[in-house]
């Protein structure tokens, strides 16, 4: 395997991390949104 190879290799592997890291982020937003969206709420109330 030459040295081109194996940057491809990484570069794939950080891909996939920065894939997985944006699915926890949009997760983490969307509880949050949630969490928020039910304090307004009982505020509200």
């Amino acid at each position: 395997m030459d040295n081109l190879e194996k940057e491809g290799l990484e570069v794939d592997k950080v891909e996939e991390k920065v894939e997985s890291a944006k699915e926890v982020v949009e997760e983490k937003v969307e509880q949050a949104k949630e969490v928020v969206e039910e304090k307004v709420g009982a505020v509200k109330e």
